[in-house]
């Protein structure tokens, strides 16, 4: 019988051995490690924070910066990864006792603490949460430390205070402001729903910005390895199995080798050309299903891609701390005098090489382990001897200080090598942001802050009006007191220098409500994006958020390029600055940058969503645009042309006060009586004509989509203006933040929101729905008029025999074209007539191009000169004959100068001036940018129209740049929108404002007022108000005046 050797279990099994295992620690902090690398997780372990007052929010701020487990990847980390977090130390300073409100709002205290001191209950619990930790409680009153201790205060790397009262808060800015070397401060304050917070540091250097722009791979302009071990590769005759695994940097770097080879040694440069390349590449293929040629096609854009020095670094070499650095002492870390050493060495290699160092990391890639390694270490090897290029100018650079080395240096004195190994790597991400003193007034940055993000600045400036009125009065509003309101008011009204607007009288009506409420909702939201910006400044890593949209970003066109990226709460946003950018994107990619961004209170609580300017590019979306098309295409809209003339004859006749039923401001409309017929030389100042272009934009929108003829106190006026109003009513950011808020109950407290958004919706129905059924009602009478509506269920069998599904995309389209078209055609004749009061050479010319066109009634002579004064001291002197009757749309071809004006109109001033976000729908790699499913795409329409490469000297009027043969772009290619979000009304938008130019300047004079010319020259940005998206001239001295002899054109 056959033996067997049999085995004990301890024999049979593999003992596991601990050497070169991590330690607790490392384990502990493994991924905080992966994602902070050892320099970033130095820093959080050595912070020292000091947290004024022991609050709910101040709490929820420490709970994410102490808790080793707490998950904000979502913000910090778009890809989902979740990653522990744990500072050094902590310290919270509050004299004060816990009392029931404070159990009752802040989940970190309990029942027991009541009577205790605040500061030594909220870190005992605290400290449970991460043993690792050190925390501690100070009992002191913060002002006394302040007056007496000063040194306390700025012995710790980061100091976050909340709610502070205002004078104490000054007086701490200022201390910290005072010395370069104290920590950065970041002020938060909150009250109801209400919070914001602010960041005070004087410089800060980001070296790791995790930026989602790759390092160049060097494809189009290979390594002298690179290039020689990809020529070597013979494509033809290699096994089919290996020939699927090649890394596409090596296909690319052949393909575009053999490209330039037959085209002259230049890349693919236009379109066709790139698609040629991609074609090239993709018949490299032996078989269908071979991705690594996939992979090569679509990054394809690596090898056309110059690789050169990105404009933001370019903009750092120019700064003078490193055209003149002086070194002085560091530690190790990346200090900020570090930085600039660091960066001057960088300079110096650029200058050499015309590129920066080589990343010797490469990306994941189709590829087997034997080519993917020896491509890795190709890199690696590349690298490292770059870098050893840039320790050598780096040297050179520390050497003209006299710095020497000590224990502990690495290759350079005073910089260690784990921080130039860091720099090299993250060498494309750089950035260096400077702050100003929290709390110093700037009148013109609150101004244009109001113009660009009214919603937020108003909370801002609401919050500054609560803690002023504390400062003055020695105690808080009273809830919903009467009496305190007006005095709440007043404070606000001297910080903006005028009356509250209704954002400002919404945050101030919140804070009425609730001055004082801590809510755990709020403190939670607060904490998390606090937190998150508190470890960035600790770390230097990721940038902080810095900045507001639309004139801030044209600024920052000059630093960060034509693409500027923002990440907020997981959200990317992307801002494009350019007319190529915009057409690469959202033209060329339509397909995939066609979407719109989730909007939760306007879209999903009011039911905008359903509407043609927000829908999802869905096929109820594309049947939106098909039946818009088929009503508003370039011939339809000629059938508009009567309706458009009476129109405008109307507002004429209206502005000469020569009749008509006029909508008073009962009508919500804000318009101003005209008593009594203007008479000839007569003024009239800017604010009535400027009522009465609204008044017209709407009656013809209401003519047009539903033949319906305005009346006196029009109910359908009413309907509309109260809509669009409670649309503006309805931006709650903290609902876009936290869209499950939507579902808590109404009688909730603090759920205004859901009551706005029910309005909202009803209102939304009832103006799309009223008037439409109207038109159904007349159409069966047999009394409907021309109009969109009518036309379109004419050929969809009638107002009975058009199906539901037609009925539902009819009706959703004529209203969108009151929302689409009111505001844009109002700025576009209101901005002309600023600027023919402005300019008025301008306006003599283009008077005397129609008088030349259409005949003249009399010929001019002194006698029959108008002459009249505007009340300021300017006179209208204009002898320019009159037409012999009003320009007609047939003539517009005869006026090229009128057409040139019109041009420079709708380029001095879009009216749309950000433009309606787009959103990607499918993944998009674009010039090293990885954009993901769900970024938002903001096309700064006002920044490309005043980019001085397509129009030299930008912020003039000139309407000569759009005559000849090497004229200036047309604007109207951007002034409406780009790929699938393209106007589709754009024929009627652009006819109905140039009629009304051509008869205002047939009929009137428009007479600038005192200083205006001399204004629009020196800061002509501020003749127009900025709301967000759209941007509308302001009410500036100008007058109109009725040309003699004018009464017979109307």
């Amino acid at each position: 019988m056959a033996t067997t050797e049999a085995q004990t279990i301890e024999e049979s099994t593999t003992a596991v051995s601990t050497q070169g295992q991590p330690d607790g620690k490392t384990r502990r902090y493994d991924r905080q490690l992966r994602l902070w690398a050892t320099a970033g997780q130095n820093a959080l372990e050595s912070a020292r924070v000091l947290v004024v007052g022991s609050t709910a929010t101040s709490s929820s701020i420490m709970k994410n910066l102490v808790l080793p487990g707490d998950v904000i990847s979502e913000r910090l980390n778009p890809s989902g990864t979740d990653f522990h977090l744990g500072i050094g130390h902590f310290t919270i300073m509050d004299h004060r006792s816990v009392s029931p409100e404070d159990v009752g709002n802040n989940f970190f205290l309990e029942h027991s603490s009541i009577g205790k001191p605040r500061a030594e209950e909220a870190v005992r619990l605290l400290c449970e949460l991460n043993e690792s930790v050190e925390g501690k409680a100070n009992t002191l009153n913060f002002e006394d430390v302040l007056e007496n201790d000063p040194a306390y205060i700025t012995s710790f790397t980061l100091v976050i205070a909340h709610n502070l009262a205002d004078a104490p808060l000054r007086k701490l800015a200022s201390l910290l402001w005072s010395n370069t070397t104290h920590p950065p401060l970041v002020v938060v304050r909150t009250a109801g729903f209400l919070a914001d917070f602010s960041i005070q540091v004087h410089e800060h250097a980001v070296v790791d910005s995790h930026s989602e722009t790759t390092p160049s791979l060097r494809i189009d302009k290979p390594f002298p390895e690179l290039l020689e071990y990809s020529l070597s590769l013979d494509f033809a005759t290699m096994d089919p199995t290996d020939h699927g695994h090649v890394p596409y940097v090596y296909i690319l770097v052949r393909a575009m080798h053999d490209w330039k080879a037959a085209h002259d040694g230049n890349p693919p440069s236009s379109y066709a050309d790139k698609k040629a390349f991609k074609a090239q590449v993709a018949a490299m293929k032996v078989k269908i299903d071979e991705e690594n040629f996939d992979e090569a096609v679509a990054q394809a854009y690596r090898a056309w891609t110059p690789t050169g020095v990105p404009g933001d670094i370019q903009t750092l070499f120019a700064d003078e701390k490193c055209t003149g650095y002086l070194n002085s002492a560091g530690n190790g870390g990346i200090g900020t005098s570090q930085f600039w050493a660091l960066l001057r060495a960088l300079h110096l290699f650029t200058a050499a090489r015309g590129y920066l160092p080589l990343a010797a990391s490469i990306p994941d890639m189709k590829a087997d382990t034997k080519q993917y390694i020896g491509l890795q270490t190709m890199y690696k090897r590349q690298a490292d001897a770059e870098r050893k290029e840039f320790v050598g100018l780096l040297r050179e650079v520390v050497a003209q200080t006299g710095q020497r080395h000590v224990e502990g240096d690495g290759e350079v004195p005073g910089i260690s090598d784990d921080a130039i190994i860091e720099f090299v790597k993250n060498a494309h991400g750089l950035k260096v942001l400077r702050g100003q003193e929290w709390g110093v007034s700037r009148p013109e940055a609150i101004a244009q802050a109001l113009a660009t993000t009214p919603s937020a600045t108003a909370t801002h400036l609401a919050l500054s009006s609560l803690f002023a009125f504390q400062a003055t009065h020695g105690r808080p509003p009273a809830p919903g007191s009467n009496e305190d309101l007006p005095l709440l008011e007043q404070v606000f009204n001297s910080l903006v220098g005028g009356d509250a607007d209704e954002e400002g009288k919404a945050a101030l009506g919140e804070l009425h409500r609730a001055p004082t409420a801590e809510l755990p909702t709020t403190a939670a939201l607060v904490g998390g994006l606090v937190a998150q910006e508190a470890i960035k400044v600790i770390t230097r890593q990721y940038v902080p958020i810095d900045g507001t949209l639309h004139l801030i970003a044209a600024e920052w066109t000059k630093s960060f390029g034509d693409l500027v990226t923002l990440h907020f709460m997981g959200t990317n946003t992307v801002i494009i600055n350019s007319a190529a950018e915009a057409i690469e994107l959202l033209d060329k990619r339509a397909p995939t940058t066609g979407g719109r961004p989730r909007e939760v209170m306007m879209g999903e609580v009011m039911g905008y969503n359903t509407s043609v300017g927000l829908h999802q590019p869905d096929e109820r979306f594309r049947k939106l645009r098909r039946v818009m098309a088929s009503a508003l295409h370039a011939t339809a809209v000629r059938s508009y042309q009567p309706i458009e003339v009476e129109n405008i004859k109307y507002m004429l006749r209206r502005m000469a006060g020569l009749g008509g039923s006029m909508l008073t401001s009962n009508d919500k409309v804000g318009t101003a009586s005209v008593s009594q017929a203007m008479s000839v030389g007569h003024p009239v100042s800017s604010a009535q004509p400027m009522s009465l272009v609204r008044e017209a934009a709407t009656r013809f929108i209401l003519s047009v989509a539903y033949g319906h003829e305005v009346k006196p106190h029009d109910p359908f006026i009413g309907l509309i203006h109260a809509a669009m109003m409670k649309i503006r009513e309805g931006k709650y950011p903290i609902v876009e933040a936290l869209p499950w808020l939507v579902n808590l109950p109404r009688w909730f407290p603090g759920t205004r929101f859901l009551q706005v958004g029910a309005e909202g919706h009803a209102l939304r129905n009832a103006y799309a729905g009223r008037p439409f059924e109207q038109v159904q009602a007349e159409m069966r009478a047999g009394t409907a008029r021309h109009s969109f509506v009518s036309n379109l269920l004419t050929t969809k069998g009638g107002p009975d025999g058009a199906t539901a599904h037609d009925q539902d995309l009819i009706k959703w389209t004529a209203a969108a074209l009151f929302v689409g078209g009111s505001d844009t055609t109002v700025a576009a004749i209101n901005t002309f007539l600023l600027m023919m009061a402005a300019n008025p050479e301008a306006q003599r010319l283009a008077q005397e191009e129609i008088a030349s066109v259409l005949g003249t009634k009399c010929h001019p002579s002194q006698d029959q000169s108008v002459v009249a004064n505007d009340g300021e001291g300017v006179q209208d002197t204009n002898t320019i004959p009159l037409p012999a009757r009003l320009p007609a749309f047939g003539d517009r071809p005869q006026l090229p100068y009128l057409e040139a004006v019109f041009k420079e109109v709708m380029r001095f001033n879009p009216g749309l001036s950000m433009g309606l976000p787009h959103a990607v729908t499918q993944e998009e790699n674009y010039r090293g940018y990885t954009f993901p499913v769900g970024t938002i795409i903001r096309v700064n329409i006002w920044a490309i129209l005043h980019d001085p490469a397509l129009y030299p000297s930008p912020h003039t009027f000139e309407p000569k740049r759009h005559i000849g043969p090497h004229a200036d772009p047309n604007p109207l290619r951007y002034v409406f929108g780009f790929g699938r979000r393209i106007c589709p009304g754009v024929h009627l938008a652009t006819d109905q404002p140039w009629l009304a130019m051509a008869g205002i300047l047939s009929t009137f004079n428009v007479v600038a007022g005192k200083g205006l010319i001399e204004e629009s020259k020196l800061r002509p940005w501020d003749m127009f108000e900025f709301n967000g998206m759209t941007s509308q001239p302001k009410t500036l001295p100008f007058s109109l005046v009725l040309r003699q002899g004018a009464e017979y054109l109307l």
